[in-house]
C-alpha cells in the first residue's frame, strides 16, 4: 500500500478560488460607460484583475495557465488558439533563444570574470553608489543603441545571479530597487533619437497629427539632461529608501567570483565574450548603417537571426572536447515560468486595450475634459500623471497611442500646448515606470518574474518610483515650458 501523502494547502486553494471568482463576477457585468466598455471588455478586465491577484499571492506559472482559459472564455478565441498566440510573438521567441544561447556567458564564467573585475576596482570598494551608477550608465547607453532585447533577456538574468553572489536576498529592498533601476536604464533611453525607434514613433506621430515641427536637436539635449539626472539621483533614491550598498563594497571577489587582479580570460571566456561583442557590433551596423546591401541582409536575418548564429557557434565550438554551451544545463536553468507569464501578459494586454473592449475609447473620453482649459505647465503635469498611472496599469504602447491622438486633436483645435515638452513626457514617461503589473509592459513582466524580486514589495516601490519619475520629468520640463523653449 502506498504511504505517499497528498498535501493540500487550504490557503492556496482559497487564493485560487478568489482568483476564479473575480473572473466569474466580471463575466456577468454587462459593461459600463453607456455601453462604451463592452461586456467583452469587462471580461478581459476581470481576467486582468484575477491574474494580478494570482501573480501576487500564488506565483507565476499556474495563475498564468489559468489565465489562458480565462482569456479564451472571455471570447478572445479558442483555448488552443490563445495558447498558440502566447508564443506567436517575436519578443517571446527572442527571450527563449537569447536565454538559451547566451547562457554560455554564465557557463564559461565569463560574466563572473567581468563582475569580479568591476568589483575589484578602487571606486567599487569605496562606493557602492558609484558602482550602481556605472552599471546603470553602461546599460543606459546600450539601451540607447537599441540593445534592449539583449539587456532584458540576457544581461538581466545574469544580474539576478550577480546579486545572489554578492549576498543579497530575494525580495530584499536593494534587489527590488536595483533590478527596477536596471530595467529603467535599459528602456528610458530608447526615445533619445527622434528619428529612430521609440523616439521616432512618438515625435513622428505628434508631428504628423499636429503639423508642429519638433526641434530635434533640442529634444535630444533635453533627453540627455533627463538621463544624467536619473543616473545621479536614482542610486541616491535607493540610499534614501534604505538599500544596503555595503555588500557590493565588501564582497570577497576571489571567493565569490574566483577572480583576482592577475586573473586573465581563458579561451572559452574569450570566445563567449568575443561572440557577444561581435553580436553587438553587427546589431549596431544593421540598425544604423544605411547601406542598401547591409539593410537587405540585416532585414532578412535580424536580431533573432544573429542570436541563432551565436547559439549555433557556442554549441559547435568545443574546448577540450566540451562545447561552450551545454544545452541540457541551459534548458534546466531557463526560467520557463517567467516565459509563460510574459507570453500570457502580452496577449492579455493586447486584448485589454483592443477596439473590441472599448477601454481605449472610454479612457480618451475621460482624459480629454481633464486636460482642456488648463495652463501649459498644468497641462504637462496632468499629462505626466495620467501617463504614469495608466502605463503602470495597462499596456504602455496602447496608452501612448491614445494620448498622442488626444494631444494632437487638442493642439489642432487651438489649445496652447508646448509640443516639445509633451513629446518628451510621452517618449520618456511611457517607458520609465510601466512596471506595476506584469501586463503593463514587457519589462514589467520580466521584473515581476525575476528570481530576486518579490511582487508584494514591488507594488510599494513602483509607486514611490512613479512619484520619483514625475519629479524627474518636471524638474526639466517645467522650466522648458516657462521659458517657452520649442514654442
Amino acid at each position: 500500500m502506498s504511504t505517499d501523502k497528498v498535501n493540500i494547502n487550504a490557503k492556496t486553494i482559497m487564493h485560487y478560488a478568489i482568483m476564479i471568482a473575480i473572473m466569474g463576477i466580471f463575466y456577468v457585468i454587462p459593461g459600463f460607460g453607456g455601453g462604451i466598455v463592452t461586456p467583452y471588455g469587462m471580461k478581459i478586465v476581470g481576467v486582468f484583475i484575477a491574474l494580478v491577484y494570482g501573480w501576487t499571492f500564488i506565483g507565476m506559472l499556474v495563475p498564468s495557465l489559468i489565465g489562458v482559459f480565462g482569456i479564451a472564455l472571455a471570447g478572445v478565441d479558442t483555448t488552443q488558439q490563445v495558447f498558440m498566440n502566447t508564443f506567436y510573438n517575436a519578443n517571446i521567441l527572442m527571450m527563449i533563444i537569447g536565454s538559451l544561447g547566451f547562457a554560455s556567458l554564465a557557463q564559461t564564467n565569463a560574466s563572473d570574470w567581468v563582475f569580479g573585475k568591476i568589483l575589484s576596482t578602487n571606486f567599487a570598494k569605496k562606493s557602492g553608489i558609484l558602482t550602481v551608477f556605472c552599471i546603470f550608465a553602461i546599460i543606459l547607453i546600450l539601451g540607447a543603441l537599441g540593445m534592449g532585447i539583449l539587456i532584458q533577456f540576457v544581461l538581466f538574468p545574469i544580474m539576478n545571479d550577480f546579486l545572489k553572489k554578492c549576498g543579497y536576498e530575494k525580495g530584499e529592498k536593494f534587489s527590488n530597487m536595483f533590478l527596477l533601476g536596471f530595467l529603467m536604464s535599459s528602456v528610458i533611453s530608447i526615445g533619445i533619437f527622434p528619428f529612430y525607434s521609440w523616439g521616432l514613433m512618438i515625435c513622428g506621430s505628434l508631428m504628423s497629427i499636429s503639423g508642429y515641427a519638433i526641434p530635434l536637436g533640442t529634444y535630444m539635449l533635453l533627453s540627455i539632461l533627463i538621463y544624467v539626472i536619473f543616473l545621479v539621483t536614482y542610486p541616491l533614491l535607493m540610499k534614501v529608501m534604505g538599500c544596503d550598498f555595503s555588500k557590493l563594497q565588501n564582497v570577497n571577489v576571489l571567493e565569490v567570483f574566483n577572480v583576482d587582479a592577475n586573473t586573465k580570460l581563458n579561451t572559452a571566456q574569450k570566445l563567449s565574450l568575443g561572440g557577444l561583442l561581435l553580436f553587438l557590433a553587427l546589431v549596431m551596423i544593421g540598425s544604423f548603417v544605411q547601406v542598401p546591401i547591409v539593410q537587405s541582409i540585416y532585414g532578412k536575418i535580424g536580431v533573432l537571426g544573429l542570436m541563432l548564429v551565436y547559439w549555433i557557434a557556442m554549441v559547435i565550438i568545443k574546448i577540450d572536447g566540451k562545447p561552450l554551451l551545454n544545452m541540457r544545463q541551459a534548458s534546466a536553468d531557463m526560467s520557463w515560468d517567467l516565459c509563460i507569464l510574459m507570453a500570457v501578459a502580452l496577449v492579455l494586454s493586447s486584448a485589454l486595450t483592443s477596439a473590441e473592449s472599448g477601454m481605449g475609447t472610454w479612457l480618451a473620453m475621460m482624459i480629454s475634459p481633464i486636460v482642456m482649459g488648463v495652463g501649459q505647465v498644468a497641462f504637462i503635469a496632468i499629462l505626466a500623471i495620467i501617463l504614469i498611472v495608466l502605463t503602470n496599469l495597462a499596456n504602455n504602447i496602447a496608452v501612448v497611442f491614445i494620448l498622442i491622438n488626444i494631444v494632437g486633436a487638442l493642439y489642432t483645435n487651438g489649445l496652447p500646448i508646448n509640443m516639445l515638452a509633451t513629446s518628451l513626457v510621452l517618449a520618456i514617461g511611457s517607458c520609465a515606470v510601466a512596471y506595476f503589473t506584469p501586463a503593463s509592459s514587457l519589462p514589467g513582466a520580466i521584473l515581476h518574474g525575476a528570481e530576486m524580486t518579490e511582487t508584494k514589495g514591488l507594488y510599494v516601490i513602483n509607486w514611490i518610483v512613479a512619484v520619483y519619475e514625475f519629479v524627474l520629468l518636471m524638474v526639466v520640463l517645467i522650466p522648458v515650458v516657462l521659458l517657452g523653449i520649442g514654442m
